[in-house]
């Protein structure tokens, strides 16, 4: 609502919209990473440019869409997040979005939301193996799981010996 407020209804791509206000948010985490990850992987991830005027309508795929909006957000203003206010201000300006945002990033719309899903696409199809292959990676995430488990495990029966340990030597002085 701020954003439209302050555009003076310039009409902005959904995607923009609910990355802007998933960053606002900060409701990004380690699984939204790992989720997205998988669908990009998978081939489950919509071109950004499906993205302009409404979501997908079944629940996971406009999952999906919501942080295919996120990354695009994020990758469009990584580094320079201050400059969200004056690219606001300046489609507020020219009374376009794709006007402005060709200027802000001098190329235009199109040709951008091309780009990105060509570099989401190498960023997530690496040819590193662990990247390339979804299994072995979540192999992996399961394998350092057992770790930290069986560390825990291991921790809370030293405490335990330790504290029948202590327990008897007060027994024995009493």
């Amino acid at each position: 609502l701020l954003l439209a407020q302050q555009t003076g209804g310039v009409a902005f791509p959904v995607w923009f919209l609910e990355g802007l206000a998933q960053w606002q948010a900060r409701e990004w985490s380690l699984v939204e990473s790992w989720q997205l990850m998988n669908s990009v992987w998978s081939g489950e991830t919509p071109p950004l440019r499906h993205l302009l005027a409404q979501y997908p309508e079944a629940e996971s795929h406009a999952r999906t869409a919501y942080r295919l909006s996120y990354a695009a957000f994020t990758d469009l203003f990584k580094g320079r997040i201050e400059t969200l206010p004056a690219f606001v201000a300046d489609a507020r300006a020219r009374g376009s979005f794709t006007e402005a945002f060709a200027a802000f990033t001098g190329v235009p719309l199109g040709q951008w939301m091309a780009d990105f899903d060509e570099r989401l696409g190498r960023r997530y199809h690496s040819r590193r193996l662990v990247f390339q292959t979804g299994p072995l990676f979540s192999i992996a995430a399961v394998l350092f799981v057992v770790v930290i488990v069986r560390h825990q495990v291991r921790k809370r029966n030293r405490l335990k010996q330790l504290e029948q340990s202590e327990g008897g030597l007060f027994l024995d002085e009493g």
